[in-house]
């Protein structure tokens, strides 16, 4: 199952992130117009404190970092000893028409990258599969508190994919939160079209976390 997942977004990401000694432009459908006006990474932004374990709560349609029909999406970054982190993204599928019977989701599947940030800047560079980190920041930290929330943005002019996310730092933001935290989205990812979004990502209880188990 695993395999298969990682094969699935192989194929995806390798559309955004490219692949090394392959200059062949990949079409990929529009998420949005091309990238417009520039997305201002956070500034002052703390590494450190950005650490841990965080919970989609949010995402464009046509997302490439997840397959369709996923659920339970939670990101985990890990400092290592040589100023990167190691990225821990995983889901469960939500697909399964014989585990919906039973109000259950499918095992859960990961994706690890690794990643590097530009000192006190929300610019960071993110890369799977063994690929070499971008030369531009393909993960923007466009806004934080640390302790809640985290907006996201990435864009690829070559690709004109225009993602925007919303992290958390519970399963499921609380609903006045969540509407504060799209007030400031319109704020710092400007133009932006907010019938883009998907539903919410489903979250809860019925989720087995890789940050409740025992290791990775």
């Amino acid at each position: 199952m695993a395999t298969q997942a990682a094969g699935k977004l192989w194929m995806m990401l390798s559309s955004f992130i490219g692949q090394e000694g392959d200059n062949t432009p990949i079409e990929v459908p529009a998420v949005n117009d091309v990238c417009g006006t520039n997305v201002v990474p956070l500034a002052d932004f703390d590494a450190s404190r950005y650490f841990g374990v965080w919970y989609e709560q949010v995402h464009v349609k046509d997302f490439i970092f997840q397959p369709g029909n996923s659920a339970c999406i939670e990101a985990q970054y890990i400092p290592n000893d040589d100023g990167t982190f190691k990225v821990v993204n995983s889901y469960q599928d939500d697909s399964d028409a014989l585990l919906k019977q039973i109000d259950e989701l499918g095992p859960r599947d990961y994706t690890v990258g690794s990643a590097k940030c530009d000192e006190g800047v929300g610019a960071c560079y993110v890369s799977f599969f063994q690929q070499p980190l971008p030369d531009e920041p393909n993960y923007i930290v466009a806004h934080t508190d640390y302790e809640n929330y985290s907006i996201v943005y990435s864009c690829s002019e070559k690709n004109q994919a225009k993602l925007v996310w919303i992290l958390s730092r519970e399963p499921n933001l609380d609903t006045a939160k969540y509407n504060e935290v799209l007030d400031i989205v319109k704020t710092k990812v400007p133009g932006f079209d907010f019938s883009r979004f998907e539903d919410l990502t489903p979250q809860g209880d019925k989720c087995d976390y890789a940050s409740d188990m025992a290791a990775l």
